[in-house]
């Protein structure tokens, strides 16, 4: 990718970290969407959204236009030797963010931001779809079962998150039904959701190695 794009190593990997930001934002207004939904609140969720959004527009302003004067104050409180890693991730953040400068590459990275969640969202929806009467989950189960699948990726597990996701979704479930469902039925629908995830990362994969024409033997020596 570094020599596809002319950016540094050090540039992508800023990217990645301003790309985890932005996906941490985006579950946080997911968990407060749940949160509305499940108290069934409902009227209240524009207004309420429009502040949340605001919020974090103002806040990520904030952070870049007094950075430093940030940093000043952090180091009132945090050693040394723990400051030099956060300065360094700080560095990292604002390189991120300042790679979004164009019109044309905030609109490049919105659609594939927006793009991959909503396909992710589909297909959580649809897999989920015909066992939210089956288990008892309501309606807004999807959204939480694509919560706890991505705090289940923050743990280190191979092969293909076997073993993490599938507790993650045990858990998600029992939380939602207090308890009350069936175990080998739960245990069916983790399979197939978790199979159908896998298979659009499958597909994902093979059409961008296509599109930029990478061989998998080629991939492989890169890793």
């Amino acid at each position: 990718m570094s020599q596809k794009t002319g950016l540094g190593k050090a540039k992508l990997l800023s990217y990645v970290v301003i790309e985890k930001f932005i996906d941490f934002i985006f579950f946080v207004i997911l968990f407060f969407i749940i949160v509305v939904t499940s108290t069934g609140v409902v009227e209240d969720m524009p207004a309420v959204s429009i502040a949340v959004i605001a919020i974090i527009t103002i806040g990520l302003i904030f952070y870049i236009r007094f950075n430093r004067l940030i940093l000043r104050a952090v180091t009132i409180f945090i050693p040394e030797s723990i400051f030099s890693r956060i300065e360094l991730l700080n560095r990292e953040l604002l390189d991120g963010i300042y790679l979004f400068r164009s019109l044309r590459q905030i609109m490049k990275s919105g659609t594939f931001f927006l793009g991959a969640w909503a396909s992710i969202g589909i297909i959580f929806y649809l897999v989920s779809w015909p066992f939210l009467d089956v288990l008892q989950l309501p309606l807004y189960a999807p959204l939480v079962l694509m919560v706890f699948s991505a705090l289940s990726l923050a743990i280190p597990s191979a092969p293909s998150a076997i073993g993490t996701m599938h507790f993650a979704f045990l858990i998600a479930i029992k939380l939602m039904t207090d308890g009350h469902y069936d175990i080998d039925l739960a245990a069916g629908f983790i399979v197939i959701l978790h199979f159908f995830i896998m298979l659009f990362d499958f597909v994902i994969g093979a059409i961008l190695m296509g599109a930029y024409k990478i061989r998998s033997s080629h991939a492989s020596r890169q890793l």
